[in-house]
């Protein structure tokens, strides 16, 4: 029997005294599947009228070309499946289904049962054995959490999966629904030396060491280590609810610690650029830090910066950092708050040796006219105004405590709403101060 593109051979015997079929020979052969086959069935009526029928079937050298079942050409070493049906009960009971295909190995057993209309009640146990994520990927039925596999397709290209352990329990008429209860399955594994990208452009996630969760519905990644180039990644999670909705929001964090100036380097980076939008030079930076990241990403394989949103908190110990050709700010401790609507921080610390507090806050609203609100309180002396440059004050001695606002636009400050002024601290537009 053949056609264009496909043929089979079909050799086998039928036992009539034990009700059994058996064929020695069963190949398929075709430009998009192919394959060798030995299979056994056996029906036996039972007392009542009921029929139970039984089997087992062994696959080789298997090939598909389906794409929309995979994303790519795809071979299977071999597959083994031992299962019996009884009418009675009206359940399929698979004691043993193997299937091969170069690093991957899978071995799971389970049961439906089928009643009426609705979909079958199923159970199964099982494992796949660790194999590389590229490897997993290539084997992952596009129809399978789509929206998972199609952000961890681009997105994940290098690490070890596995083992994973399989376990399902679907109530019968479930897989009707929506969406899976959250109770129906659960996968679990270790991973480890994953280089994942987060978000385009920026520096990936290199070495990451964790454990997966896969729920009915919610996908959570636990990563225990990791690196961002040479910032080491002391904790962090990936949560992927809603896997039944395409293009659902998945929650990546990060917590991150490290030399203030690496941080801001990796801040610093496309599409967020932060310190660059203030005028930071990240390489002059001194101190130390620590960041969360927080990223809203949808699951889809080509993502624009627009449909993500960032949220990072940082604090920073004993920073220092030039602000002109005369003075620096050092000893900085500071907390500040950065996401698409804006940036808060507040901190201490000393410029040119006067000790400070400060709070900035920006609007990153791109209609507002004055987007940079940054006030500084300290107290000066006489050894302090000479510190800061403050010139002409020779009329005035002793300690003031002062204030100065200053406004701007993207982090260009300037004193008062004149083009014409600058930010230098000499200028006292917005300067309070008091005995």
């Amino acid at each position: 029997m053949c056609s264009s593109d496909l043929s089979l051979h079909l050799a086998g015997k039928y036992n009539g005294p034990d009700g059994s079929i058996k064929f020695d020979d069963f190949t398929v052969g075709g430009d998009r599947a192919r394959g060798k086959f030995i299979a056994s069935l056996s029906v036996k009526k039972m007392d009542g009228g009921a029929v139970s029928v039984s089997g087992t079937l062994e696959a080789r050298a298997l090939y598909f070309d389906t794409p929309g079942l995979f994303a790519q050409p795809v071979s299977f070493n071999g597959a083994t499946l031992a299962a019996s049906y009884t009418s009675d009960a009206k359940t399929l009971t698979v004691s043993r289904l193997s299937v091969t295909a170069g690093p991957l190995a899978i071995e799971v057993s389970g049961a439906a049962t089928f009643d009426g209309s609705a979909s079958p009640a199923i159970t199964v146990e099982g494992s796949i054995a660790q194999l590389p994520v590229r490897d997993l990927v290539k084997y992952w039925p596009l129809r399978v959490a789509a929206g998972a596999r199609e952000w961890l397709d681009p997105n994940v290209s290098d690490g070890i999966i596995g083992p994973m352990r399989l376990n399902a329990d679907i109530a019968s008429g479930a897989l009707d629904k929506e969406k899976l209860p959250e109770d129906a399955v659960l996968v679990t594994f270790p991973f480890a030396n994953v280089t994942a990208t987060y978000v385009k452009g920026m520096t990936p996630l290199t070495d990451a060491v964790g454990t997966g969760r896969l729920t009915g519905d919610t996908f959570v990644g636990t990563v225990i280590g990791a690196n961002i180039g040479t910032l080491p990644v002391s904790a962090g999670d990936v949560r992927i609810p809603n896997l039944h909705v395409r293009a659902a929001p998945g929650f990546l964090h990060a917590h991150v610690e490290g030399p203030v100036s690496e941080i801001l380097a990796l801040i610093n980076q496309d599409p967020l650029n932060y310190p660059k939008r203030f005028r930071i030079d990240p390489a002059k930076a001194g101190g130390r830090g620590k960041i969360d990241a927080d990223f809203t990403i949808p699951m889809l394989k080509n993502l624009s910066v627009d449909q993500m949103n960032v949220a990072v908190k940082a604090q920073t110990t004993d920073m220092s950092l030039p602000l002109d050709e005369h003075r620096a700010l050092t000893n900085a401790n500071e907390t500040f708050v950065i996401d698409g609507k804006g940036l808060t921080a507040e901190g201490t610390g000393a410029i040119s040796e006067v000790p400070v507090t400060w709070r900035w806050t920006e609007n990153f609203s791109p209609g507002n006219a004055m987007s940079t609100h940054l006030e500084l309180n300290g107290t000066l002396d006489d050894d302090g105004r000479k510190r800061l440059g403050l010139e002409g004050m020779d009329w005035l001695t002793g300690s003031l405590r002062c204030t100065l606002q200053l406004e701007g636009r993207r982090g260009k400050l300037e004193v008062g709403r004149s083009e014409e002024h600058t930010s230098e601290l000499q200028s006292l537009a917005h300067l309070v101060c008091r005995l």
